[in-house]
């Protein structure tokens, strides 16, 4: 069990585990819950559960995070806040379907910024692997019927997940320049502390537009599994995945998100598992071994 705490390469599996569940509830939930409510309920959920041993941390290391601000804030507000608020925003006006297809871009803004700005050198391996997770989720989301992609319709929801794929690509690339002094509980509290003041104003508007949902259980129950599983769990994961096995490879986790979205469809939604949905995982999990075969010992700088 203590080999596979400390084994990213398994861990970096929950996080689009419990992002795949987040998006399948945001849009069941969007006549219910206006996106940035959403977001800011959501993350004001996490720091509430994170404020009592996180502040003291934070405390602790106040010195690092006022000379380290600037990353700090840039972080916070791409990664807590922009990001999920797009998304959300995204889904209110798009299908999970189109938002599991451009999903599979982060990987791919990943590899075009690195390879932009010459922050990492790719091998012809790793290459082939984006390219093969890539293929395959395509090939999972169009019914393994890649005819479909000429048929496509995007709309603006798709234009907002696009610049949240974007946006979540570049934090990945920024999490390598987080203060090392601060642990992953610490790092996530200040995000948020960070964070949520610029979501603030947004969501005050929205309220005095679209009111705020009345709570009833479904309401409550989606709340805190916002406020927990796809927020403090994931994050902590996924930070720290990052900093163990580098920002492209922990990208290409990202590939999985479909193939959940399907799983989880199938649990809930009594639909059936068919070749082409099997075909798919098996080329997003070749994908994945490709990217990882050769760098299971790089590190980010952190």
């Amino acid at each position: 069990m203590k080999n596979i705490i400390n084994n990213y390469y398994i861990l970096m599996i929950l996080p689009p585990f419990f992002w795949a569940l987040n998006w399948i509830i945001a849009r069941h939930m969007r006549f219910e819950i206006e996106p940035i409510t959403m977001s800011f309920v959501r993350w004001f959920i996490a720091f509430l559960i994170l404020c009592p041993f996180g502040f003291i941390k934070f405390k602790n290391n106040f010195k690092v995070v006022k000379q380290n601000f600037k990353i700090l804030l840039i972080l916070g507000i791409l990664g807590t806040i922009t990001f999920n608020t797009l998304v959300y925003i995204g889904l209110k006006h798009t299908l999970v379907i189109n938002g599991s297809l451009l999903n599979t871009l982060i990987p791919v803004f990943i590899v075009l910024i690195l390879l932009t700005f010459r922050i990492e050198k790719f091998t012809i391996l790793k290459l082939l692997g984006v390219v093969t997770s890539f293929i395959g989720a395509v090939y999972i989301i169009f019914d393994g019927d890649l005819n479909k992609l000429a048929r496509i319709q995007f709309n603006i929801g798709d234009i907002w997940i696009i610049v949240a794929m974007l946006v979540w690509a570049v934090y990945t690339i920024f999490l390598k320049n987080k203060p090392k002094q601060l642990d992953s509980v610490t790092f996530l509290f200040t995000s948020i502390l960070l964070g949520l003041p610029f979501l603030f104003p947004f969501f005050i508007w929205e309220i005095l537009h679209y009111g705020f949902p009345e709570i009833n259980l479904n309401i409550l129950l989606t709340f805190i599994f916002y406020g927990t599983f796809p927020s403090i769990i994931s994050y902590l994961i996924w930070n720290n995945g990052v900093k163990e096995i580098g920002a492209t490879n922990a990208g290409v986790y990202t590939y999985l998100l479909p193939v959940f979205g399907i799983i989880l469809s199938i649990i809930f939604l009594d639909e059936t598992f068919l070749v082409y949905h099997l075909l798919g995982a098996f080329l997003i999990l070749i994908g994945i071994f490709l990217v990882n075969r050769k760098n299971s010992s790089y590190k980010e700088a952190n």
